[in-house]
């Protein structure tokens, strides 16, 4: 699984390389490139989501996702609560989106263990906590500030979400020990 990912991102990084300057100029950002690229795996029959995968990661374990009450995150929640995880524990630093989504979530799947948890990704120690006590197998990390206008205009808050929230998150999981 992670080979596959690995040569996505690979893929992605030398397509972009490729991509030319000229183009990506006229449109300013990466977007116009990411949606391409994505396009362009779609039309080569490439798919993003392996449900085998998901199920091998997901059916009687303990899953975690981080970023839960996102648009991606919580879309995230709903597919691995199809595939019957043990135990699902929510993980987000918005109260609202994690009550909306808990709210959501329990309706929907009253038969399986969900929790949810405020936290914050940069926070490792939190994270490490987390995984310890729910006894995580499985981790998506899906929290990540992702509109590209606002990223650009809090740069700082950006960095310290998206590149160390995902360094705190991948060391906790290697110290843990996670799949």
């Amino acid at each position: 699984k992670n080979i596959k990912r690995s040569k996505i991102l690979y893929n992605a990084f030398k397509e972009y390389k490729n991509f030319g300057k000229d183009k990506f100029r006229k449109n300013k950002n990466i977007n116009y490139f990411l949606e391409t690229y994505l396009k362009k795996l779609e039309n080569n029959g490439s798919n993003l989501s392996d449900e085998n995968l998901i199920k091998l990661c997901v059916t009687g374990k303990n899953v975690l996702v981080t970023g839960a009450g996102g648009s991606i995150g919580s879309e995230l929640c709903r597919q691995i609560l199809r595939q019957t995880p043990a135990h699902l524990v929510l993980v987000e630093m918005n109260e609202f989106s994690l009550y909306k989504i808990y709210q959501e979530l329990t309706k929907l799947f009253p038969y399986i263990s969900i929790k949810p948890v405020l936290a914050n990704v940069v926070n490792k120690n939190q994270i490490s906590l987390i995984l310890q006590s729910y006894k995580i197998n499985t981790i998506y990390h899906a929290a990540a500030y992702k509109h590209v206008p606002l990223v650009e205009e809090n740069i700082s808050q950006s960095v310290l979400n998206n590149i160390f929230g995902t360094l705190s998150v991948v060391e906790a999981s290697i110290e843990n020990k996670i799949e």
